[in-house]
């Protein structure tokens, strides 16, 4: 049988020791998900005609051709947490002219200062990556954050300046920001306190002694509140039936949606929490992760695995999992 139609594999966490060739030939496949396994090699998938994301982490590869991964059509290569791999960036070409390639080496970018972190992110369903990250440099400000674009990539890649402050973010956005918007948030972390302010649905959790400790409680919910409801009204404003104000925008505190003022404000929420020696540490995630893995779900699932990186790549995999059984049981009702 030839499957001239398929668009994604996802042979993860199977123990396999190889990739067939065959893959490049599937006219088709946009996503090749194979992490968690034991693969030691990369064919040559090169010569594909429409591979989108090619997720080969957390393996046993040594050496890697990176020419042998670059189909003109690839946009995410995932090779993090294949701990003997060096991977010479120089060489990294991508085969379409007037393509760039951009390199994240999570190795040395994992430490700041006391605090090492890792992340995984993964496209949505439009193939566009409408998530971006604040990750700190090498400087004394220990800052992370995330930006939520939703189901468009044009306010994630505006908002450079969020580390400034949303409300400068929310005025940066411009007449971008007068249709569309995103969801954001900011933490600090010194070494007595964590700082958050976060506008939008991004949740934030602190493990605390192996307890879930939700920083964000209920920003992230789906459902709008009745006061919030009343709210709307008075300001003649209209909730779909999948609760989006005006079938576009999930909350109230949002970057942009300008055209929605004064129902819709950035006015970012802020948060302190005093640090305890009981404090482990922190996951941030957009409600992609928080709609199918509760915070103590998420803390229990990577509480015992020393590596950042491979801690976020797991939460990722989860999420993606219980997404798929759900259209399993939605396709069986």
């Amino acid at each position: 049988m030839r499957l001239t139609s398929l668009e994604e594999v996802n042979l993860s966490a199977n123990r396999l020791s190889s990739i067939s060739s065959a893959f490049a030939l599937l006219p088709n496949l946009q996503i090749l998900r194979l992490h968690s396994n034991r693969i030691t090699s990369i064919p040559d998938l090169s010569n594909s005609q429409s591979l989108y994301l090619l997720d080969v982490s957390n393996n046993d590869i040594e050496n890697v051709n990176t020419d042998m991964c670059m189909a003109r059509t690839l946009k995410h290569l995932d090779l993090t947490c294949n701990l003997a791999l060096r991977v010479n960036t120089s060489t990294l070409r991508p085969k379409k002219k007037g393509r760039l390639v951009s390199v994240v080496d999570v190795g040395s970018e994992s430490m700041s200062g006391p605090f090492q972190y890792g992340f995984s992110e993964t496209s949505g369903q439009k193939n566009k990556l409408c998530i971006r990250q604040i990750r700190p440099r090498n400087d004394n400000r220990h800052v992370f954050g995330m930006i939520d674009g939703g189901s468009n990539d044009e306010t994630v890649s505006g908002v450079e300046s969020l580390k400034m402050a949303l409300i400068k973010a929310h005025e940066h956005l411009g007449q971008l920001g007068e249709r569309l918007g995103a969801s954001a948030l900011l933490l600090y972390v010194s070494h007595d306190e964590l700082l958050c302010a976060i506008s939008g649905q991004i949740g934030a959790v602190l493990c605390r002694n192996g307890n879930a400790l939700d920083l964000t409680d209920d920003m992230i919910s789906s459902e709008i509140c009745d006061e919030q409801y009343q709210k709307l009204r008075r300001d003649n404003v209209t909730i779909t039936q999948d609760n989006l104000i005006e079938g576009i925008c999930p909350s109230m505190r949002s970057l942009g949606f300008s055209f929605l003022y004064p129902a819709v404000l950035p006015n970012p929420t802020k948060i302190t929490v005093p640090l305890l020696d009981t404090d482990e540490f922190i996951i941030i995630a957009s409600k992609a992760l928080w709609k199918f893995v509760s915070p103590q779900r998420s803390v229990d699932l990577i509480r015992a695995i020393r590596n950042p990186q491979m801690a976020a790549k797991k939460l990722q995999v989860r999420s993606l999992i219980s997404f798929i059984y759900m259209l399993r049981f939605v396709i069986d009702l």
